[in-house]
């Protein structure tokens, strides 16, 4: 009788192992398994970065100039097959995203109803043979690298002389019909951040981008306020004052740059939710907000602003008034007060060269090729950071490459392979 129920109990145990053999194994392939997502070129497909904290972005900066040397006086089929070799290097290294300078000048690097083409792609603003956008994002999609349009939303050019601008600039059009719209001072002419209308005109932009391309976002530099103590919105204030307004006037610009970023955000979200919207603010926090009047600290803490940030903390670990890891602090901190994710600006063109304003530290980036790993290696460190971006594209893989980039480089992209 033992001897049965033995018999039984070891039956009922193989039943038992090969039940949960076949079970897990059916799971295994009911369920999806748990990888990275890659942001693709397709808008459709992009994913919020905020709601995936495993993507890893690891971007270039790709400037005006330096698509501008692809573009002029090259013929479609000349442009075509630079910009192949670009995605293939990038590809080579690791390069999963590009921040790609739509408009530096109130112009355009793509076809264009409102901006006139860049002079830095073609004669006398005269729309090129080709869109070099177009084509850029076509090679982009096929080598699985997302593309966000870098736009700078004020600067309409670094010569203070109104009359260099382009005949079909819609910032004659603005000052024309209001000389409020403009801020114009030693360091150029910029669109005035006050101005309803010159937030229009930076809004319409981006609208007949998000309409024409199929990009993964939309992306600010750090250029808000002119740096500068000419800004001439006396009458503007006095105007909002006058309404019943009650900021300070410190507190009114900043609030001023908030209502082009919070509407900025709104309309790339209701085109696709998915999008990214992203700015690259200076990395030095208090010069943002009483400079710059770019209140970082707001669009940290609060929602419907920002998507993600990208300090530019372009300094070494010897920087005497910034050292790297004291800024990489202060930012973490602040973004630990919201929901919002950085990555991390470095500074790629700095590299073999001394850093003049670092005081005792102005020999580190010319005696050292292992900085960029360093940086990284402790931006790693924080779940806050969602990877780096470099600038620029010619100082990692072009023609401002020199031994020591290319060993710094190397030493960074081979943390990330």
């Amino acid at each position: 009788m033992k001897r049965v129920v033995a018999f039984f109990v070891l039956l009922l145990i193989v039943g038992l192992c090969f039940f949960e053999f076949f079970y897990k194994n059916e799971r295994k392939e009911e369920e999806p398994e748990t990888t990275t997502v890659n942001i693709t070129a397709e808008a459709s497909e992009a994913t919020a970065i905020s709601e995936n904290p495993q993507n890893k972005i690891y971007a270039v900066w790709l400037t005006y100039s330096e698509i501008g040397s692809f573009v002029k006086g090259k013929s479609e089929d000349e442009y075509r097959a630079d910009i192949e070799t670009v995605f293939k290097v990038l590809k080579e290294n690791e390069i999963n995203t590009v921040f790609y300078q739509c408009r530096a000048f109130c112009d355009s690097f793509y076809e264009s109803e409102i901006f006139p083409a860049s002079k830095y792609i073609t004669a006398d603003s005269r729309k090129p043979d080709f869109d070099p956008f177009e084509i850029f994002l076509e090679k982009a999609k096929a080598y699985n690298i997302s593309v966000h349009c870098w736009i700078n939303p004020y600067r309409i050019s670094y010569n203070n002389d109104f009359k260099n601008l382009p005949e079909n600039s819609p910032a004659r059009e603005l000052y024309k019909g209001d000389k409020n719209s403009l801020i114009i001072c030693e360091e150029g002419v910029f669109l005035n951040p006050a101005h309803t209308e010159s937030r229009r005109l930076v809004l319409s932009g981006i609208k007949e981008i998000l309409n024409k391309y199929k990009v993964n976002g939309i992306h600010f530099d750090d250029y808000f306020y002119p740096e500068t103590k000419e800004i001439n919105d006396k009458e503007l204030y006095n105007e909002y004052k006058n309404q019943g307004g009650a900021l300070p006037l410190a507190e009114w610009r900043r609030e001023n740059v908030n209502a082009l970023i919070s509407s900025v955000y709104s309309l790339v979200k209701s085109q696709n939710n998915a999008l990214i919207f992203s700015v690259s603010p200076s990395a030095d926090i208090e010069k943002c907000k009483n400079v710059f009047y770019a209140d970082v600290e707001k669009w940290c803490r609060e929602e419907d602003f920002v998507d993600l940030l990208i300090p530019q903390i372009y300094y070494g670990f010897e920087n005497e008034k910034m050292p790297f890891r004291e800024v990489l602090g202060e930012w973490e901190k602040l973004a630990l007060q919201g929901n919002i994710k950085l990555l991390c600006g470095l500074a790629a063109y700095k590299c073999g060269k001394p850093d003049e304003f670092a005081g005792e530290g102005v020999n580190e980036w010319s005696e050292n090729v292992n900085i960029l790993s360093r940086q990284y290696e402790q931006v790693s460190e924080s779940p806050v950071w969602q990877g780096f971006s470099l600038f620029s594209y010619s100082y990692c893989f072009g023609e401002n490459v020199t031994e020591n980039s290319k060993k710094e480089i190397k030493n960074l992209l081979y943390m990330v392979e």
